[in-house]
């Protein structure tokens, strides 16, 4: 804490520079403490003009004009823009309420936009991704929702896409009713997860095509994670590796279905609720992958959600009994899509151990030891049920 007997002469700011503009600077002695404005995000070079409300009203309309025919006469008036997700370096997302003079009455106009920017090549993928998945049959699907591509600037990194509508996720509703609910509330829990299947189960079947993503890719990345963390612990490789060859060997030995439309990451946080319907969002992983994959990752994750809430101080860590009613929503889910669509039941115990097994090394990498041991407790949980041989 800073001495309040001491002189404001020991601060130095940088001299003419307006609070907020970039070479802006200012240290505080007392803390050892340098404060400053953080520098420009060059990995993401759209950021500044998505965030600007007169610049991206430009861009929007320019983008839709040229990306989407049904729109190519679109005149945006103004538009809000309000940032949902900034992960600095490597994506923002934005959503944009529109607003239009007198023109847009009769037209279909949008009312709200969605503009993501990532590092890299994912944007580009979520787009053709997407725009694959809007020309199937999926577009008219009563089972989900999918929102509508709309362009894809590549010079700037930006995808724009339509609004799907959703007041809340699944993740919201596990947390206000996990661990330990009861009566009602799990029975629509329940019945949300039902829909998610089918979902899901639609999204698989609906014959959009993309890149192939199989086991030996993210068996691959774990090896890498187990690598990354061998810089620090001598010798931790080559303690893992045998039981990493024992899945890789499981999994030769039951050979994966047919690769369908997939999701790659699906998890909760993926699903928008809204008047007792669903809807997918977040497709820059969109590729072609065994149905255990997409499958194996939302059980996975919802383990992993429920064991972090049993990391926080004001809540009770989760019980043997609600473990196994966990289990249990996670057979629901799987259930569910069996019902709709053929599972290979052992390829999602496979890809859940490798899931399971990330989230163990994550705690290492990203330093998040309280969260080690719930996540073994998850890992030798599935493993002991699963009866799965990892020595």
């Amino acid at each position: 804490m800073a001495d309040p007997r001491r002189s404001a002469r020991g601060y130095v700011i940088s001299p003419g520079v307006p609070f907020g503009e970039d070479s802006w600077r200012c240290t505080v002695p007392e803390l050892r403490l340098v404060l400053q404005t953080p520098p420009v995000d060059t990995a993401l070079p759209a950021l500044a003009i998505l965030t600007d409300p007169s610049r991206a009203r430009a861009l929007l309309e320019d983008g839709i004009r040229r990306g989407s025919p049904a729109h190519a006469d679109i005149s945006i008036a103004g538009c809000t823009p309000t940032v949902t997700r900034y992960n600095p370096g490597s994506r923002c997302t934005v959503v944009y309420r529109l607003e239009y003079g007198a023109e847009p009455e009769g037209k279909d106009w949008p009312e709200v936009v969605v503009a993501k920017t990532h590092r890299g090549d994912k944007g580009r993928i979520a787009y053709l991704g997407m725009r694959a998945l809007w020309e199937s049959e999926l577009r008219r699907s009563t089972a989900v929702t999918i929102a509508e591509p709309l362009a894809f600037l590549p010079e700037l990194r930006v995808l724009i896409q339509g609004a799907v509508p959703g007041e809340s996720r699944l993740s919201d509703l596990m947390e206000s009713v996990l661990p330990g609910g009861t009566g009602r509330d799990m029975e629509g829990l329940r019945d949300v997860l039902a829909k998610t299947a089918r979902g899901l189960a639609a999204l698989h079947g609906c014959g959009a095509h993309g890149q192939t993503f199989g086991w030996e890719h993210e068996s691959a990345d774990v090896r890498k994670r187990v690598g990354r963390l061998a810089e620090w612990i001598p010798g931790f490789d080559g303690t893992l590796e045998p039981a990493l060859a024992r899945l890789d060997a499981l999994a030769a030995s039951h050979p994966p279905q047919r690769p369908v439309p997939s999701h790659r990451s699906f998890r909760p946080a993926q699903v928008l609720l809204h008047e007792g319907h669903i809807a997918f969002i977040d497709f820059d992983g969109f590729c072609e992958a065994e149905p255990a994959m997409d499958l194996a990752r939302f059980r996975a994750s919802i383990k992993q959600s429920v064991m972090r809430l049993g990391s926080d101080e004001e809540r009770p860590e989760p019980s043997l009994h609600v473990l196994s009613e966990l289990d249990g929503l996670c057979d629901l889910f799987l259930e569910e899509y069996a019902r709709v669509a053929p599972v290979s039941r052992e390829r999602v115990a496979l890809w859940e151990t490798l899931y399971l097994l990330e989230s163990v090394l994550n705690c290492g990498l990203k330093v998040e030891p309280e969260r080690l041991e719930g996540s073994m407790a998850l890992l030798e949980r599935h493993v002991g049920q699963s009866r799965l041989s990892l020595v």
